[in-house]
């Protein structure tokens, strides 16, 4: 009896803990081997009906993902609300459907802005890894008000911002939180046919908290994100789209520009136009074709202004549109073999004796072609381009007039690939670059650029410890060949200064016909936990050449990087995030000279209240600067020390303010640099946004180069105390009408000025006390002050001139942008650009005339029209 009433109170035990524990969910109930969530794909016969509104019978086929954690702030957490996904397919798309509860839907954020906008709202975002590497995923957000949002994750957490693809979506505000509805068409992703699972997550933004979820867990603490996805299964039947995707483009261009008096090439109004088109064809074997035929790679917004006093070239960012797309296979670790905007760059020959020359922008591209995808556990890539041969009439000063070439047709090619091993945990590739451009036959193209330019070599990327570590290598190589002229040039090119007279590792020959370098890396780093840490070592021969169609700024360097890292979430209820970093660096040229030696601590946060601070310092104790002579001997820095802060309000509210400033001296000496910027940003309505930034720079440099100079006894290199001065204003505005009809407005006006004094020459460039390295040079200015009579030995005498190097600059930009996609793929745009600027060498910066100056300064404008259409399944 005692037995019976034992089982019994049991059982009635068991089965109140049974009632009262929660069901499983159903993502947590399916789980694959290795441990990942998993999620089905079933196939429907009748596709659902985007509405967002999520009660299409097709949706009842699918089990629900649900059971999402925090990403942020408390990585692992219960989010504030649950999500629920469900995701199916048929022939032709995969359908994902989404329901974020919330118990306030009135307080869903649902703004309304351009596509491709990452503004402030609540989003939901699909990112699926079809070719299954867990290196890379195509990713599809989208906010309750309907704007869709597209970009690619590569090397696992890379993220590129300019992928567009062809898709649709719904979604809609209800009474329990808001519904999304996605469709990918199957030809928008990449994948290979029999596949049987794909990687695919699920995020959800939950703005008004601050707080990010996800289904497959992620975390700050981790510097993981593809390879940390669940599974997608139900998809090994799905067949990659195939046929030929067809986008052409109709553009008509009206432009009006000041004409300089005298010069019979300047026109007061021009009109043109040009048709092309851009092809896709997917090959059905993992593998995509895309081409180009005349493009137009025009750009909306120009490139920001500045005034570069560097021996370095400025690197700018790729917006044409067919090199944005799909080129995140050409990258590779520790160097840029390729860097598109080589490719129908602005033609580069000098012609000397044309006073005036009507020489074009830009290189004409003729056609372009890329391959691109995967075929198994190879990702491949492939991309030739064909620019042609340019030409410019030209006046002298005499009034003879004759044409000149300016550039040669060159042919650009890239070829990469690169092999999987261990679930992509390790990855092998290599890369080959190669420019041959023909029809050098005139000096001031031969004399300038090289013949033929080819790079390569191979790159390894490994991860171990349960992708706690990663270890990387690259090794790579260039040879570049050409006139003696041509290769010359390339020795005296800032990159390496062979002519560098205190330099025994370098030997400057002037008949030499082929520059040829290599260049390796190799690092380790900890990539998971709180702790973090990281270090490399690098090496670049003299020789080493990328420019041609790459990007290079210092060969002839060894260099050693350290840095190490405590990341926390929500360490105090006042602060839900902490980062505390501390970086190291050093460097030396090829010979052994010491060039760096850097300390930079650094700690960011974000407060419960989610504004943002920073703070980092920077030390720099003093060593041998290789470039600043331009040419001549190293010069020797003094000690410096830095600090640098910024803080942002909470990004919740209507009005945002972010401010920003920085401080550098160097020690000992004159030298300093100050720069402040305060940027607000405004939400006057659910679908406007305004932005204000101000900023402004104060650079102070005791030895700016100047120049140089010889004289019977000597060559000087000349240096003057440089005070530079900058300050602009950036104003943007967008408006949404619709998710698919927006106007963008911007306008920049920039003011710059430098003024030179104190000049000196070099006297011991490597001496440790600025009064030993540099002796004071008596310079006069002359009567129409163009110019300084320079008495170099004291005698009395002029020994040389130089030309006076202050300067003022202003420059306004402006355009207003208006963008239909009035079918999905398809395109109107109607651009309105204006640009002015004045020059002038007085060296002073005076805002307050300044300004109004320059917007009566005479404009060159230019109104576009481009339409696109998109043909495709």
């Amino acid at each position: 009896m005692t037995r019976a009433l034992l089982l019994s109170l049991s059982f009635l035990l068991a089965l109140g803990v049974t009632a009262q524990a929660p069901a499983p969910s159903a993502a947590e109930a399916v789980r694959a081997d290795d441990g990942s969530l998993v999620v089905r794909a079933p196939r429907v016969d009748v596709a659902p009906t985007l509405d967002g509104r999520l009660d299409d019978a097709a949706w009842a086929a699918a089990r629900p993902a649900d059971g999402f954690r925090q990403q942020t702030p408390q990585p692992g957490a219960a989010p504030a609300f649950q999500t629920e996904v469900r995701v199916v397919r048929d022939a032709d798309a995969l359908y994902v459907g989404a329901r974020m509860h919330d118990s306030a839907p009135d307080s869903v954020v649902a703004r309304l802005f351009r596509r491709d906008t990452n503004g402030y709202s609540d989003w939901f975002t699909v990112q699926i890894d079809s070719y299954d590497d867990d290196r890379s995923a195509f990713a599809f957000a989208l906010n309750p008000r309907g704007v869709r949002r597209d970009y690619l994750l590569s090397n696992d957490t890379q993220q590129d911002d300019d992928w567009d693809a062809v898709w649709d979506g719904a979604a809609a505000v209800h009474a329990d939180g808001w519904v999304a509805e996605i469709r990918i068409p199957l030809s928008q992703i990449r994948f290979q046919s029999g596949t049987p699972e794909w990687g695919i997550n699920f995020t959800r933004r939950t703005a008004r908290l601050g707080e990010t979820s996800s289904w497959s867990p992620l975390s700050v603490q981790d510097d993981r994100y593809v390879s940390l996805f669940g599974t997608l299964a139900g998809v090994a039947t799905a067949e990659p789209g195939r046929g030929l995707e067809v986008r052409p483009y109709a553009v008509t261009r009206a432009t009006r520009a000041p004409v300089v008096e005298g010069n019979p090439f300047d026109e007061r109004a021009a009109l043109a136009s040009s048709v092309g088109a851009d092809l896709t064809y997917q090959l059905g074997s993992g593998l995509t074709v895309t081409a180009t035929v005349n493009p137009d790679f025009g750009q909306v917004e120009a490139d920001p202004s500045e005034v570069n006093l560097s021996a370095y070239e400025t690197f700018f960012s790729e917006r044409r549109p067919f090199f944005q797309e799909g080129t995140d296979i050409f990258q590779t670790t520790g160097a840029t073999l390729f860097y598109s905007r080589r490719i129908g760059r602005e033609p580069s020959a000098i012609v000397p004796e044309a006073r005036y020359l009507d020489a074009p922008e830009a290189s004409t591209i003729l056609g372009a072609t890329k391959l691109s995808g995967q075929v198994g556990d190879w990702s491949v890539g492939a991309l030739s381009a064909l620019t042609a041969r340019e030409s410019a009439p030209f006046v002298t000063g005499e009034g003879v007039e004759g044409v000149a070439a300016v550039e040669p047709a060159t042919s650009y090619n890239v070829v990469r690939a690169q092999r999987r091993f261990r679930d992509g945990a390790t990855t092998v590739g290599a890369i080959g670059t190669g420019v041959h451009r023909m029809q050098l036959d005139t000096p001031s193209l031969a004399d300038r650029l090289p013949g033929d330019a080819v790079a390569g070599g191979v790159d390894v990327n490994h991860r171990f410890g349960q992708g706690t570590y990663q270890a990387f290598a690259a090794a790579f190589g260039s040879s570049v060949s050409g006139s003696a002229a041509s290769i010359a040039r390339l020795q005296r090119a800032s990159a390496r200064y062979y002519q560098r007279p205190d330099a025994d590792h370098l030997a400057y020959d002037p008949e030499r016909t082929r520059l040829s370098g290599v260049s390796a890396l190799a690092g380790v780093s900890k990539i998971r936990g709180a702790f973090t840490y990281s270090g490399l070592v690098l090496g670049t021969s003299p020789g080493f050449e990328l420019n041609d169609i790459g990007y290079l700024r210092q060969a002839d360097q060894i260099a050693q990087e350290a840095s190490v890292a405590y990341t926390l979430t929500q360490p105090s209820p006042a602060v839900r995030y902490l980062r505390l970093a501390l970086y190291q660096s050093a460097g030396w040229t090829w010979g052994g000279e010491q060039t760096l030696l850097r300390l930079a601590p650094s700690v960011s946060t974000t407060f419960s209240s989610l504004w943002s601070a920073a703070v980092s310092g920077d030390f720099r104790t003093g060593a041998l600067d290789v470039a600043a002579l331009r040419g001549g001997p190293a010069l020797r820095t003094d000690p410096s020390v830095g600090v640098s802060g910024s803080v942002a309000t909470d990004r919740r509210r209507p009005l945002r303010l972010i401010a920003d400033g920085a401080a550098d001296w160097r020690l000992g000496t004159t030298g300093r640099s100050l720069s402040a910027g305060l940027e607000a940003s405004y939400r006057p309505a659910p679908n406007a946004t305004l932005s204000l930034r101000l900023s402004g720079a104060h650079v102070s440099r005791p030895d700016q180069y100047v120049t140089t100079r010889s004289r019977a006894s000597a060559l000087d290199y000349v240096v003057g105390q440089l005070d530079q001065s900058s300050v602009s204003v950036t104003l943007r505005g967008d408006i949404a009408l619709t998710p698919d009809l927006t106007v963008q407005l911007y306008a920049q006006p920039f003011l710059a000025a430098g003024r030179y004094d104190r000049f000196a020459r070099v006297a011991d460039p490597g001496a440790r006390r600025p009064e030993d390295r540099y002796r004071a040079l008596d310079a006069t200015l002359d009567a129409d002050g163009t110019a300084y009579a320079v008495d170099a030995d004291a005698d009395g005498t002029a020994d040389y001139a130089i030309g006076r190097p202050d300067f003022s600059v202003a420059e306004m930009n402006t355009n207003a942008v208006l963008r239909w996609q009035y079918r999905p793929g398809s395109a109107l745009f109607l651009v309105w650009s204006r640009g002015q600027s004045q020059f002038d060498p007085s060296g002073t910066l005076d805002p307050l005339n300044g300004f109004p100056d320059l917007f009566l300064a005479e404009p060159r404008d230019t109104v576009l029209l481009k339409l696109s259409y998109w043909f495709g399944g």
